[in-house]
């Protein structure tokens, strides 16, 4: 009865510690922010606010987006470029196996249809889920801005 949970938890260890391990890259100079191209969408995270926008102006002490809003730089504490059809089709694939998993185990494993109508319906919520938990924690986006 503990197989499917450990093969799950297995799976999706597996997955999310091998992406954090490609998503995030060493902490990176202001030199690389002024670089970015103006439209380049950026999530940026400052100390009172964290917001998306597309750049607009990159100076030596702050970062203006096309909406208007300005960041100090030294209110600024991460600057990531989004990634979030990556983090959805990744966390994807991991619900995915998962589900497949669980529904595999219930097939195996269980002696009543009430077992295995409710293993299926959890299956198929992990399936339909986690895309949309990747993409809304973009667990993938590359970090091109670190505050030291």
């Amino acid at each position: 009865m503990h197989r499917p949970f450990i093969a799950l938890t297995l799976i999706f260890a597996t997955t999310l510690s091998a992406s954090a391990q490609t998503a995030q890259p060493p902490a990176a100079g202001w030199a690389r922010v002024q670089a970015l191209a103006p439209g380049t969408v950026v999530h940026v995270s400052a100390a009172h606010i964290k917001g998306t926008c597309a750049v607009k102006n990159v100076e030596a002490d702050s970062l203006t987006c096309t909406d208007t809003r300005v960041f100090p730089r030294a209110d600024i504490s991460s600057i990531k470029l989004p990634r979030r059809a990556a983090s959805a089709a990744v966390a994807g694939v991991a619900g995915g196996i998962a589900g497949i998993v669980m529904a595999s185990e219930a097939y195996n494993h269980c002696n009543t249809l009430g077992c295995g109508i409710a293993i299926g319906f959890v299956a198929l919520v992990v399936i339909v889920a986690s895309p949309f938990i990747g993409l809304v924690t973009d667990f993938m986006g590359k970090t091109i801005y670190q505050k030291q």
